[in-house]
């Protein structure tokens, strides 16, 4: 009577013990390796944006000016109207303020190459029409910067690329602020329904830029690299939806030491 009193307790111990065990106990073994998906790749967009319209600035001027005289250009201190901004001018401002601090350091001025332009600005309006910020894009076609380069004719040559993201209003990163939620208007300001902070001009955004730039030694090599020769910038803005709709920008700079072409040239 004894055993089969034992063989009884065990077997309803093993029982209870099989059911207590929790799913992950049973199905997934400790070691199991994990599989990582790659990002899916994605067709360009169809459609074109043209950033050119009603324009102060066009391409024959960089042939005009150098980082001297493009500074007495007075809309360069004009605020940024976010409906209506002019793509060529600010890319002009940072094109210049690149070249400044080239200058700076007794080294030649960049020279502006449409293709490279081209390049860059396409590569911003990916970034925020597709929402990553990154040198590798998802776009088919323009998954690398080489790739981005070999569009316009660029192969075996020196290249470097740089992004940036710059606020759209005059905002000191990493100053706390009030945002349009907590103030009484759509502004952000230093102080509760104090002083809104305005937009940025031309000038100071591409000021602001490309001291980042200068400030990161990688980037900082890339604009200072006497083997590049050629540059291009492009622009592309945004409503920053992770920060309470912040005006702002995402900036590419696209240098080689050949200019490329634009397709059809």
């Amino acid at each position: 009577m004894k055993k089969k009193t034992l063989f009884a307790t065990l077997a309803i111990t093993l029982i209870l013990q099989s059911y207590c065990r929790t799913p992950e106990e049973k199905e997934t073994p400790v070691d199991e390796p994990r599989v990582i998906q790659e990002p899916k790749a994605i067709d360009p967009p169809k459609e074109e944006v043209d950033l050119t319209a009603a324009s102060s600035w066009n391409p024959n001027l960089y042939e005009r000016h150098d980082e001297k005289s493009f500074q007495n250009i007075e809309k360069l201190n004009n605020r940024i109207d976010f409906s209506n901004i002019d793509y060529p001018l600010l890319n002009a401002s940072i094109f210049y303020e690149t070249n400044r601090r080239r200058v700076e350091m007794s080294l030649p001025p960049l020279q502006y190459s449409p293709a490279l332009e081209k390049a860059a600005t396409q590569h911003s309006i990916d970034m925020v029409k597709l929402d990553f910020y990154s040198h590798t894009s998802p776009v088919v076609g323009r998954e690398t910067p080489k790739k981005r380069l070999e569009i316009y004719g660029i192969n075996n040559a020196y290249t470097a690329e740089n992004i940036n993201i710059g606020f759209g209003i005059a905002y000191e990163g990493g100053r706390p602020v009030y945002t349009p939620g907590q103030n009484n208007g759509n502004f952000f300001s230093y102080s509760l329904n104090g002083i809104p902070l305005p937009p940025q001009t031309y000038r100071s955004l591409a000021v602001a830029l490309v001291d980042s730039w200068m400030n990161s030694p990688g980037h900082r090599r890339n604009i200072l690299n006497t083997n590049l020769k050629f540059l291009g910038i492009g622009t592309y803005h945004y409503k920053d939806q992770k920060f309470f709709g912040m005006n702002k920008f995402k900036a590419t700079q696209k240098f080689s030491s050949v200019s490329g072409k634009l397709p059809g040239n």
